[in-house]
């Protein structure tokens, strides 16, 4: 290489700080505008103790809150800080028929090649093939400093995230999404340039837009249950809740549908176990009755009539728990012996048992 790396990654330092005070500091600065400096010292320290406060919290997230001016740096890391204890001690979560108070390594790189388009994956191999002909080659050139930079940090979050307990849902990915799109298409350039003939270049070029082909009618075709969208090897959108939910399936958008559904067919009750944030007694009024099979005293066999489950409630309720998950389970495996009738988008079973 003919430049100095010490050089580019002191630039880059420097622009991302820049960045850092330009961006961070107007946005909240107008963000505590009107925010009384002892309620942002009280919250913060009400949404970081659970995890015990630390030097560092403390230097980042609460010192800073007695200055004017670096108080919105302080309602930043705030927020950081918040997610970074989040990922530290996770949520319950349901993946491959196990649930637990925690992370697996294998969540997210499973998550991605079943969450994402197929034609992603073989575009991203294509460009993996060409970027791996340029190392190889040793045919860096210093305008290519940025595009491994991209590679760097996809490296670094992916490494944070594995690591961590929080898997909740492929969406915590995305902040990587933009830079492996660029890499991709930069890749799948080289690659069609490793050919000294004109045909195999346009060949792969013609590939490359097969892919991209392909990628869209795979968003088009998913229209609109976005949310829920799996690929092939999930075997699609109806059967993708076996492998993960949360919000990689059932975030409680299909409860709209729900209500039509109950409205359509004239049910004068319903038993509904929701998973997300509307309110089911504003919308459904008397008609709305709370099913909470992991209560005590419920009977499974005094269940009759129109009854309605989210997927998240579902999975979790059937799930094997991993050793040492001491919360309940297995409260809905007595539902297995029903067949749902109808379903509320993707994300909720409907039954109706006599």
């Amino acid at each position: 290489m003919k430049f100095s790396i010490g050089k580019y990654a002191l630039l880059s330092f420097a622009a991302g700080a820049a960045g850092f005070i330009l961006l961070v500091w107007p946005f909240y600065y107008f963000h505590t505008l009107n925010y009384p400096p002892e309620r942002q010292l009280r919250d913060t320290v009400s949404d970081l103790s659970p995890g015990g406060i630390t030097s560092v919290e403390q230097l980042l997230a609460i010192d800073p809150i007695d200055n004017a001016v670096s108080r919105p740096f302080a309602q930043y890391f705030r927020g950081v800080l918040m997610a970074l204890q989040r990922g530290q001690f996770g949520n319950t979560v349901y993946f491959l028929g196990e649930i637990k108070a925690g992370g697996w390594k294998r969540y997210f790189p499973t998550l991605y090649m079943v969450k994402e388009p197929l034609a992603l994956h073989l575009a991203t191999l294509m460009g993996s093939i060409g970027i791996l002909f340029i190392i190889v080659k040793r045919k860096l050139k210093k305008e290519h400093f940025a595009l491994f930079a991209f590679l760097f940090f996809i490296a670094a979050y992916w490494a944070a995230a594995i690591t961590g307990n929080l898997n909740i849902g492929i969406r915590h990915m995305l902040p990587t999404f933009p830079f492996i799109y660029i890499l991709t298409a930069w890749g799948i350039k080289e690659f069609a340039n490793m050919f000294s003939s004109v045909r195999l270049r346009r060949a792969a070029i013609f590939a490359a837009l097969i892919f991209l082909g392909w990628y869209a009618a795979s968003s088009l075709r998913a229209f609109p249950h976005f949310i829920s969208y799996y690929n092939e090897l999930a075997h699609g959108i109806q059967n993708g809740y076996t492998i993960a939910v949360d919000s990689n399936y059932d975030w409680g958008q299909d409860f709209y549908r729900l209500v039509d559904f109950v409205e359509k067919n004239n049910i004068e009750k319903l038993r509904l176990d929701y998973f997300g944030g509307e309110n089911p007694q504003y919308w459904l009024g008397k008609r709305y009755v709370r099913l909470n099979p992991d209560s005590e005293g419920f009977i499974p066999s005094e269940v009759e009539g129109w009854l309605a489950v989210s997927l998240n409630q579902l999975m979790g309720g059937i799930a094997k728990p991993v050793r040492e998950f001491d919360q309940p389970t297995g409260y809905y495996n007595w539902l297995s012996q029903y067949t749902p009738v109808a379903r509320a988008g993707n994300s909720i079973f409907i039954y109706h048992i006599e």
